[in-house]
């Protein structure tokens, strides 16, 4: 489990007027540059991370509350996936940032406090990114919303709608795909809501967040797909025409680890297969080759412990 006591990197100390676009932050130069901070649920949060390491995007920070032990998404468990922890200090920010944004959006009354560990770690996802770019259905002020409340303004369903509205609040780029509608969106400072724009590209820390369900599995298909494009498009925009898979954890383990196998003993990661879920060993008691160095293995991950 990782701890995130130090910024790495300061949210923005003012808000540009009301009106203004806010500036976008340099565009990375490979795949690999490219950070997502996001929260680790199932849904949308899981497939930003599995399908940006299709594509060479391979750093993913899920940030969970100080305490938390695991994330809730079990496909990244299962990657051995930890959570990145925010620090006290950062989680008390939040919950001042998630009060602001519920009681904007309706959801909050005006002298209640944002108590929910996931919306107000979602601080997190916005604190640290460049940009937004979420997953889920855009609904207008009067619409009616869990335990009767009704939209104040024009949001996004679920908790995924604080980490828009803190966004919004922090004068951050806000992308936002709804598949009942097929189309991506942007918020625009001008007019105040949502306007239609093309598949974005992403900025070197993003957030690809989302929401944990959604109407259809059609709506689903469309937002897999449409996660898919943002990543295709961010890399043939660099010159990297050509997805490149990149697995920097299978099966919980990752290149440099300490390793056993029940027959081979102990050795070290020098490898990862994912095509045939396997990991290359360099086991301490194998024999040297004629060059001098230890033969390798190539064993299947599931025959390994720590």
């Amino acid at each position: 489990t990782l701890a995130l006591g130090v910024d790495p990197k300061p949210a923005p100390k003012t808000t540009p007027d009301v009106g203004a676009q806010p500036e976008v932050e340099a565009k990375p130069t490979s795949m690999s540059e490219i950070t997502n901070h996001s929260g680790g649920a199932i849904g949308s949060d899981t497939i930003w991370d599995k399908i940006g390491r299709e594509y060479g995007v391979i750093k993913h920070h899920h940030y969970r509350e100080p305490g938390a032990t695991k994330l809730d998404s079990k496909e990244l468990r299962d990657l051995g996936i930890k959570p990145t922890l925010v620090s006290q200090e950062v989680y008390d920010e939040g919950q001042e940032k998630a009060t602001i944004a519920g009681r904007q959006l309706g959801r909050l009354e005006a002298t209640h406090q944002a108590r929910s560990n996931y919306t107000i770690r979602n601080w997190a996802q916005v604190k640290y990114s460049d940009a937004v770019f979420a997953i889920g259905t855009i609904i207008q002020p009067g619409t009616e919303m869990n335990h009767g409340k009704i939209a104040k303004i024009t949001q996004v369903k679920g908790g995924t709608g604080y980490a828009v509205q803190m966004a919004i609040n922090e004068g951050k780029p806000v992308y936002v795909y709804d598949g009942t509608k097929d189309s991506w969106f942007i918020w625009d400072n001008n007019t105040n809501t949502f306007i239609k724009t093309n598949t974005p590209t992403l900025t070197k820390n993003f957030a690809g967040i989302g929401s944990r369900s959604l109407s259809t599995t059609e709506v689903w298909k469309k937002s897999d797909q449409a996660i898919r494009d943002v990543y295709e498009k961010t890399q043939a925009s660099l010159g990297e025409t050509t997805p490149t898979p990149a697995v920097d954890i299978l099966g919980g383990f990752k290149v440099g680890d300490r390793v056993s196998h029940p027959k081979h003993g102990k050795g070290l990661v020098v490898k990862l297969n994912p095509k045939a879920d396997s990991a290359t060993i360099e086991f301490d008691n194998a024999a040297t080759t004629s060059k001098g160095r230890k033969a390798l293995r190539s064993m299947a991950v599931s025959g390994l412990t720590k």
